[in-house]
């Protein structure tokens, strides 16, 4: 009897040994294994460079352009990561929320100037295609109105 309780618990204490081991998170370098364990796992945000090569090599593949198609488009892409991950990064180190009305007209001013780019480079089937591509926006995802936007009258 002594024999088989112990066979048990052995048994018992390998499987909970070795489920514990599954579930240790990696340790990331610079950290412990606690630092790793109770910080919230964010994805890595892309440098801009990054996001302009991912999507001009994108557009070129769909949209077969042509070398010089292709280094425009790169940096147009650019120009809009440079603009559109600044507020990312900003919200990373302040308490400015993502979603505060300058920082929507910044990244709105900075899709309709990608998009007056891409009507220069592209020809009208790679524009066409390229329009057919590009997520709709839903109305709700429009700018608020400020109270300072809006006159009010004199009296």
């Amino acid at each position: 009897m002594k024999k088989l309780i112990l066979t048990c618990a052995i048994i018992i204490s390998a499987t909970i040994m070795t489920k514990a081991q599954e579930q240790t998170t990696p340790v990331s370098h610079g950290t412990s294994g606690a630092e790793a364990i109770n910080t919230p796992s964010r994805l890595p945000v892309p440098t801009p460079e990054e996001m302009a090569e991912r999507k001009a090599k994108d557009m070129q593949a769909k949209l077969s352009l042509t070398d010089d198609q292709y280094k425009k488009s790169y940096d147009a892409e650019l120009a809009y990561a440079r603009i559109s991950l600044r507020p990312i990064n900003q919200v990373a180190q302040s308490t400015q929320k993502l979603d505060h009305p300058a920082t929507q007209t910044t990244i709105q001013k900075a899709i309709a100037d990608r998009d007056a780019s891409y009507k220069r480079i592209l020809t009208q089937e790679q524009l066409a295609k390229y329009n057919s591509m590009r997520p709709k926006t839903p109305p709700s995802a429009s700018i608020p109105q400020t109270p300072a936007a809006h006159s009010a009258p004199n009296q």
